[in-house]
């Protein structure tokens, strides 16, 4: 079976998750009466409140990650996801923790020696100690190999001589960590680096403010002149600077903060809509949002998930905070749009009027806090070279369809089959027939079973005696029918839904095509009868999980199909030379393929969250909705992008492009497009409205 190079694993909350989700709701709840929350977005980067840290600190949530010996609770990461993105969504005044408990913390339990880790993690623990980030400079922001700061030895340790720039923090917190160059004769820029942990209250140590645009002073140019300190001053080895730097990166990149920040925009947007009438096209607007937020925040989860078990998390965060950020910005245009109010900084606190304006007003640093996006996509693509050195294909095999069991295992088939192109009805097969079929108690057929779900009512179902029904009707594009001995047809009959088992024989077929040609036939039935054995009443939630399983299918035939793009695009521009270069040299060319692998990477999370939640046993049909939404809505993305970078090339039969984008642009229209399923999407949140929708996003990936 296929499976994304960017796939996340999955995170599994562990028990307790769901309780503390509780506790910590109630703690916001009690915080927000007091008004120290006030569901601003961004409050994790500009608002800061020492004391509202010292409380987080008394329940044990900063700090999650360390071992008792160090002040922590040894929770893990995933325990700590859940604390910081309720933080973050209550948009809660946690800025004076946040670099300590999020990079510099683990930075020091990870390299830092036993007097160090002493000294500075339990104060960090106790909400007691604040740190900074001491990287970049005035010429070296993403670039960091390019900072000039300078640590020399000396008789007591090491002298430090430099300038910081936008040093959040730094008139306030308590310590800095600081990467300075050590071996200024290094051949490599990248060697002869270190970092040390430098005392912001030390002689020799200034700061300057850098006022935001809204006027607050939150960032400084921070100076120090021949800064004295210790042996114990240089944290981890000396030499290793680049290595840890880029370890800590990782931490700054992947935290629910890159991609849920402008969510209390959202929240607000909801309780606007929720309050008056809504036109369908607002309702399809706000599931869009909601759908790609779900597959983001899956992503997220799956990058603590890896930190859970130690793994590094350097290409995935980078895509995260990419993708999340990028989001964030296109969140706050599209709250405008939809609700004419103009931003008012004056506005009453936590009306959308006000919300609004601090979105705005921040959206500058969304998608360059941790590194500028740009530079985060040349880390990706460096990510997916290397993967794809190592890969390798399993071919299609359609002999397993009659072993399969589980829903993880059936859902991945159907992505291999999209990824090949394999001809039948196989999706329909094994999301849909097999495990209604088996649900009601009827024999599975061997083989593929074609799938018809008439929610419009086409045909009528009369009891012809006790024993049989006789079915009238025309089935429209029906997939794969002449192609299959037996299809599934769930519609209604006399007293209610009821499930179908034809033979194809029995039907009158009229054979047609999609847009990548794959039979889509009509199926008339004059008066078919049909006998007892071969029919079964169905409850209407069945008949709601039968059409959300056709949705899933579709999406997971995207997600493989989108898969197939990706690797026949990065083939392409790494063997097709111009101006005597592959195009992969080309940094135009690099940033497309960067994004062609960030939306193939969301639709892949976005069923794989889908399938999770199904797998799980919850109530699926929301998540798959989001599903469905997202992999249809990224089609037109991912094969603009791919058919951009292969030229003239990919738009003929000389390259396979073709026939996985045709396939792409049949699919994302069946089994409900982008805009039905993103219309039932919205529909449901407005149902929740503010009060509820963080409560419903979170029950995708949880039982609350």
């Amino acid at each position: 079976m296929t499976l994304f190079v960017f796939d996340l694993p999955e995170a599994k909350l562990p028990p307790g998750a769901a309780e503390l989700r509780r506790r910590v709701r109630e703690f916001i709840d009690e915080e927000r009466a007091a008004g120290t929350v006030l569901g601003r977005p961004a409050a994790w980067l500009h608002t800061r409140d020492a004391e509202f840290s010292r409380r987080l600190a008394q329940r044990g949530w900063i700090g999650m990650w360390l071992p008792p010996e160090y002040g922590g609770n040894g929770d893990g990461w995933l325990k700590r996801y859940v604390v910081l993105e309720e933080l973050v969504v209550a948009g809660a005044p946690v800025a004076a923790h946040w670099l300590a408990d999020r990079q510099s913390g683990p930075s020091i339990l990870k390299h830092g020696n036993e007097e160090q880790r002493r000294r500075y993690l339990p104060a960090i623990a106790a909400g007691r100690c604040f740190f900074s980030i001491g990287m970049s400079e005035k010429d070296a922001g993403s670039d960091l190999a390019a900072v000039q700061t300078r640590a020399e030895r000396t008789e007591d340790g090491w002298r430090i001589t430099g300038t910081k720039m936008w040093t959040g923090g730094a008139h306030v917190n308590d310590y800095a960590i600081v990467l300075a160059r050590t071996d200024p004769d290094a051949e490599d820029r990248h060697q002869g680096l270190s970092q040390f942990i430098v005392d912001l209250k030390a002689p020799g140590v200034h700061t300057k403010p850098i006022r935001f645009l809204t006027g607050e002073h939150r960032f400084n140019e921070f100076h120090m002149d021949g800064v004295q300190g210790g042996p114990d001053m240089l944290l981890g080895e000396e030499g290793k600077g680049w290595q840890q730097v880029t370890a800590e990166l990782a931490f700054e990149r992947s935290g629910p903060e890159r991609v849920l920040a402008t969510t209390p925009l959202l929240v607000a947007l909801v309780g606007e809509l929720s309050r008056g009438p809504v036109s369908p096209e607002q309702q399809r607007r706000l599931g869009r949002l909601v759908a790609r937020l779900v597959a983001l925040r899956h992503m997220s989860l799956g990058v603590a998930a890896i930190l859970e078990s130690g793994g590094s998390t350097e290409v995935q965060a980078a895509l995260v905070k990419d993708l999340g950020t990028r989001f964030q910005g296109e969140l706050v245009n599209t709250a405008r749009e939809l609700l004419p109010v103009a931003p008012r900084a004056d506005a009453t606190i936590g009306s959308f009027a006000e919300v609004l304006s601090c979105a705005i007003r921040y959206s500058p640093t969304y998608t360059l806090g941790g590194g500028a996006n740009e530079i985060l996509r040349g880390v990706v693509i460096k990510g997916m070279e290397k993967a794809r050195a190592g890969a390798g294909r399993a071919p299609w095999d359609a002999d397993l369809l009659p072993r399969v069991a589980d829903v993880a295992t059936r859902a991945a088939l159907v992505r291999d089959a999209g990824y090949h192109g394999a001809p039948g009805p196989f999706a329909e097969t094994l999301l849909v027939a097999h495990p209604l079929l088996a649900e009601i108690g009827m024999a599975v057929p061997a083989g593929p079973v074609a799938v018809a779900i008439d929610t419009d009512a086409r045909l009528n179902v009369r009891f012809a005696h006790p024993h049989a029904v006789v079915v009238s009707g025309t089935l429209p594009d029906v997939g794969w029918a002449v192609a299959v001995q037996q299809i599934l047809v769930v519609t209604r009959g006399p007293h209610g839904p009821v499930a179908l088992l034809l033979d194809r024989a029995q039907c009158v077929l009229h054979e047609g095509t999609n847009l990548a040609g794959e039979p889509r036939d009509g199926v008339v039935l004059l008066d078919v009868q049909v006998a007892a054995e071969r029919i079964h009443p169905l409850t209407e939630r069945m008949v709601e999980q039968a059409r959300a399983g056709a949705a899933l299918a579709k999406a997971c035939l995207i997600a493989g199909a989108a898969q197939r793009c990706v690797e026949l695009t990065v083939a392409h521009t790494a063997t097709r030379h111009q101006f005597g270069r592959p195009l992969s040299r080309f940094q135009a060319v690099r940033q497309e393929e960067a994004q062609l692998i960030g939306e193939v990477a969301v639709v892949s999370s976005a069923v794989a969250c889908a399938v999770n939640a199904m797998a799980a046993g919850r109530d699926a049909d929301f998540v798959i909705g989001c599903a469905k939404a997202q992999a249809s809505a990224s089609v037109a993305e991912i094969t603009r992008i791919a058919h951009q970078l292969h030229g003239a090339v990919g738009f003929t039969e000389l390259s396979p492009l073709h026939q996985s984008t045709l396939r792409l642009w049949a699919w994302r229209e069946e089994d409900g497009a982008e805009h039905a399923w993103a219309g039932a999407v919205g529909r449901r949140v407005l149902a929740a409205g503010a009060r509820d929708f963080w409560q419903l996003i979170t029950a995708t990936t949880e039982d609350d």
